[in-house]
């Protein structure tokens, strides 16, 4: 049975899409194994200001986060024979159904940031795929990977630095 998700996707968009060739065909030198890809990963959270609401959506603006994902080839390590790095950014709202379910262990912060990387590596999955295919690399996508179990490490700053201009933290994932 399907059933409305507690985390709710207001908006996404691309920061940066960059898939490139190396130029050297000794930096060609690439990995398709998932175990042995390195992804480097730039993570972020950050709670929206509040905006004046009465009713069913005042929960929901009160816990509306701001998730960004980066993520890119490891320098020297194309993927598949790409280059690549590509970040995405996302508003997502934990609903008043959220609050309403004693089930849920997780802090609406914590639900939002899981779900958030979910949903924007989704999509950098997707635009990844295409421009390869658009290059002359049809069937090449980026592997699976599970969010599930993340926590945000440190909270931004107001006003903190564009993620597209951020270098990209080192970091794994599990895949799944």
């Amino acid at each position: 049975m399907s059933q409305l998700s507690p985390i709710q996707l207001l908006a996404c968009q691309p920061l940066k899409l960059c898939v490139e060739l190396p130029i050297a065909a000794q930096d060609r030198v690439s990995t398709h194994d998932p175990r042995e890809l390195g992804l480097e990963f730039y993570k972020q959270i950050q709670l929206l200001e509040p905006q004046d609401t009465q009713g069913e959506d005042a929960f929901a603006m009160a816990h509306t986060y701001q998730v960004s994902l980066g993520v890119r080839s490891p320098m020297g390590r194309p993927y598949a024979g790409l280059n690549f790095e590509m970040v995405y950014s996302g508003q997502f709202a934990c609903t008043e159904r959220f609050a309403n379910n004693p089930h849920h262990t997780l802090r609406p912060e914590q639900m939002a940031y899981q779900h958030g990387l979910s949903v924007l590596y989704g999509a950098i999955r997707e635009s990844f795929a295409t421009m390869a295919a658009r290059m002359g690399y049809p069937q090449v996508c980026l592997p699976l990977l599970n969010f599930m179990g993340e926590t945000p490490t440190e909270r931004a700053a107001p006003n903190a630095q564009d993620p597209s201009s951020v270098q990209a933290q080192q970091g794994t994932s599990s895949s799944g």
